[in-house]
């Protein structure tokens, strides 16, 4: 096998690899970050493979064959830094991207793009795990049943049942993922609902009381809150017989474009739920078009977003919680999205009350996020054995809208601030009420106090001895009469004379203090 990389023995319709994987290790794609090849005739060589297949010695390659070939190539990137096999890394991680966006259906650039946020390895996993079919969870609906029950009735029917996990207590997991749930009648009957445990997350963090006012703003399927909201008029109708069937009756359901919603809402809300919409980048097992989704289309989403959020914290109450989630794992989408938000508005990110997720990423691509943004979750399938997912969980402090010299002034003023208090709270210390001392502390406060005083006369003796040691030097250094200089012997006695009175002046002062002070000591000693 080894013999067959070097000779490079693959060939894509009789066309060498070495072709496609020859780029360096430094090339860089966008904005800077690794390398993959950008070679012209590549979109056709896999064009070309996507309808032939590839081959290897003239013999069409099965999907068990590639996958052992990926499998083989990972193993031997870890054996070229162990036996220093002449092999360059560049060639190995190449033909691996390569053999990942044919045999997992992924477009060029969204392997690129996901191999900025995992390494090689970890890309590997993620891509093959999300490849996998998955359990089903559902969520039991308490208003009609406990959980318990539920399970005893599901597992009468034969349906292998599992409790989900012990950080909710409505989570159900069904491991036959052939199972039919959705044709049973206890769905029928409203008993629960089919729901990723990863979208129960945002529901729960919300922690929802009996008298709060709480908005989803993007409801569809619906079943979480008193207002639900849709653009689309067949999801808001789906909201509504959801609603019936699971028994929700206190529910009110808007068909209103989000990103116009606060002309139409004039009150405000006490939590609301923004589970965007986005690209479903994180939920490629069960919508295989993210796959292929551009980073145009990201982008493109993610400014809608930015809007979405804006729009729901102007919706919130002081004081009030946002959550903001998505089923995507772009940064673009979620953490660029908060970052955002933290610099525009007067809002503050909450840690998690659930501990499953890796923190947000606060550094990508050259770009410094927030370190607040690490408070955020990032789930993953490989990783977590939840859905793909992003939470964020945002308190509103005020209605204040910042640009960002108006946050930079803000931060500044703050830290004035803090200086300023922490110089008061010195100047109290240091100015100690003589009332509330002892016979004993006055000796010693008035003490530090004649040191203090006799330092301070130390350097103005010094101050006075340069500012001599100045004037006699410009004395010495006048100039002879001449032509040129004519100087007045009548001017300089004049300042010499005032400052020797000056001097004097000064040492009397001084001396003055100076027996008030002995007067002072010999007074409080007697008191003593």
């Amino acid at each position: 096998m080894r013999e067959g990389l070097e000779r490079s023995s693959i060939e894509l319709i009789n066309i060498s690899y070495d072709d496609l994987a020859s780029q360096h290790e430094d090339d860089k794609y966008n904005e800077g970050g690794k390398h993959f090849n950008e070679d012209d005739n590549y979109m056709k060589k896999i064009n070309l493979m996507m309808t032939k297949g590839v081959y290897k010695n003239d013999k069409l390659m099965k999907n068990e064959d590639i996958e052992d070939r990926m499998k083989y190539l990972l193993i031997l990137l870890n054996d070229t830094k162990k036996n220093n096999i002449k092999i360059e890394r560049s060639t190995i991680i190449n033909e691996l991207l390569f053999y990942y966006t044919y045999y997992y259906e992924y477009s060029k650039e969204m392997i690129k793009y996901l191999y900025y946020i995992f390494d090689i390895k970890e890309l590997y996993l993620f891509l093959e795990i999300n490849n996998m079919p998955k359990e089903i969870h559902l969520r039991t609906n308490t208003l009609k049943i406990t959980r318990n029950n539920l399970m005893k009735i599901l597992k009468n029917q034969n349906v292998s049942v599992q409790e989900g996990e012990s950080w909710n207590h409505v989570g159900i997991t069904i491991k036959d993922v052939n199972t039919n749930v959705g044709s049973l009648n206890e769905y029928l009957y409203g008993y629960y609902i089919i729901q990723s445990s990863s979208s129960l997350m945002p529901v729960l963090e919300l922690n929802i009381q009996e008298d709060d006012m709480v908005l989803d703003m993007c409801a569809a399927p619906g079943g979480k809150f008193v207002y639900a909201n849709d653009i689309n008029k067949l999801r808001c109708k789906a909201i509504e017989a959801h609603a019936s069937r699971m028994g929700i009756n206190n529910l009110i359901v808007t068909c209103i474009d989000a990103l116009k919603i606060q002309k139409h809402l004039t009150f405000q809300f006490d939590k609301i739920l923004l589970d965007a919409p986005c690209s479903g980048t994180g939920v490629v097992n069960k919508n295989k078009t993210a796959r292929r989704k551009t980073i145009k289309e990201i982008r493109d989403l993610a400014q809608k977003q930015k809007i979405l959020l804006n729009n729901a914290i102007n919706l919130l109450k002081n004081g009030g919680i946002v959550v903001y989630s998505t089923c995507s794992i772009s940064v673009e989408e979620n953490e660029q999205v908060i970052n955002y938000i933290l610099k525009k508005r007067d809002v503050n990110l909450l840690p998690t009350n659930i501990n499953i997720g890796d923190p947000g990423i606060t550094q990508y691509r050259k770009k410094q996020f927030s370190s607040k943004i690490s408070l955020c979750k990032r789930i993953y399938l490989h990783k977590h054995n939840h859905d793909n997912f992003f939470i964020a969980k945002l308190i509103k402090r005020s209605d204040a809208v910042f640009t960002n010299k108006d946050k930079n002034s803000n931060e500044k003023k703050k830290n004035k601030d803090k200086g300023k208090k922490k110089k008061k709270k010195n100047d109290n210390r240091n100015n100690i009420s003589q009332t509330n001392l002892t016979n004993h502390q006055h000796v010693e406060y008035n003490k530090n106090e004649i040191k203090k005083n006799n330092k301070l006369t130390n350097k103005k003796k010094e101050n006075i001895n340069k500012h001599k040691n100045e004037k006699q030097q410009q004395t010495l250094n006048v100039p002879k009469k001449n032509e040129h200089f004519k100087i007045n012997n009548k001017e300089i006695n004049k300042k010499n004379k005032k400052y020797k009175e000056g001097k004097k002046e000064k040492k009397n002062k001084k001396n003055k203090n100076n027996k008030k002070n002995k007067k002072n000591m010999k007074n409080i000693k007697n008191k003593v």
